[in-house]
């Protein structure tokens, strides 16, 4: 008879004097290398956000009466084998990976969509016949990932090309706010005489400048006189001296602005 192996031992005569408490953590955290790890392909979607955007559809975009929303996209199945129907319009959020692959069969086929994409990346899609919604909505799937995302389309006239829509950014937004409440952070723009960490670094460091401050520069704060009650500088800031302000405005100035060259001006010029 085979003996099973005692993951916890005996905690009073093994020679590793770890406690059971010890030892099962270390097997939980062995048991986790094995769980198959999820990425932007497991991305299941908020059934709120998803019926926030099908709303907006049907009341901005195209009449929803009549026609059947589908959702072909599952775990281990295959998009291509979906009985697609003339009245059927795709609303789904499929796996990023594959999207060229499912734009490409949808627009080849004559089937009607509207897909969830990354945002960050969505010019990748321009050279298909559909639209590409730019949102930058911050949405938090199911697996606890938060991906800026976009859409794809061909429910938009074949000649919008690009549409920036602000409204439907606030109202996933909003949704996704509604469903997972989370602490806002305040946003000030603060004076020139006040610098933080993430200005220094978005406006200066991110642009390849340098800029220093001495210590006779400036001082550290955690708050201005005028914000009330609790509200502070997130991570704290320094009050700066006018010269070191100064300094830090040409270096901030000096980020890198890139140019146009002739031959895309001569482009331009044609474009209405």
């Amino acid at each position: 008879m085979a003996k099973q192996l005692d993951i916890f031992g005996n905690a009073e005569t093994a020679k590793d004097k770890r406690t059971r408490k010890e030892l099962f953590e270390d097997y939980e955290a062995f048991m986790e290398k094995f769980k198959p790890k999820k990425n932007t392909d497991d991305c299941y979607t908020p059934e709120a956000v998803y019926s926030a955007l099908v709303k907006y559809i049907g009341e901005n975009v195209q009449p929803l009466d009549g026609f059947n929303i589908v959702r072909p996209f599952w775990p281990g199945k295959d998009f291509k084998a979906y009985d697609y129907k003339s009245g059927d319009i795709v609303v789904d959020n499929p796996p990023f990976s594959i999207l060229a692959r499912i734009l490409d069969y949808y627009i080849a086929a004559g089937v009607r969509f509207w897909l969830f994409a990354p945002h960050l990346t969505l010019f990748q899609y321009s050279g298909r016949k559909c639209t590409l919604v730019c949102t930058n909505s911050q949405i938090t799937y199911e697996n606890g990932a938060v991906v800026s995302t976009g859409f794809v389309t061909n429910l938009y006239p074949e000649d919008i090309w690009v549409h920036v829509d602000g409204k439907l950014h606030d109202i996933l937004e909003k949704a996704d706010k509604e469903r997972k409440p989370k602490k806002k952070l305040n946003k000030y723009q603060y004076p020139l005489n006040v610098t933080t960490s993430a200005e220094l670094g978005n406006y200066i460091a991110s642009h390849g400048q340098d800029f220093t401050i001495r210590r006779n520069e400036g001082v550290r704060i955690d708050k201005l006189d005028c914000q009330a009650g609790s509200k502070t500088i997130f991570g704290s800031g320094i009050l700066l001296g006018n010269a070191a302000a100064e300094a830090k405005a040409r270096a901030e100035a000096k980020a890198e602005i890139l140019e146009l060259s002739q031959r895309e001006l001569n482009i331009i010029d044609k474009l209405r």
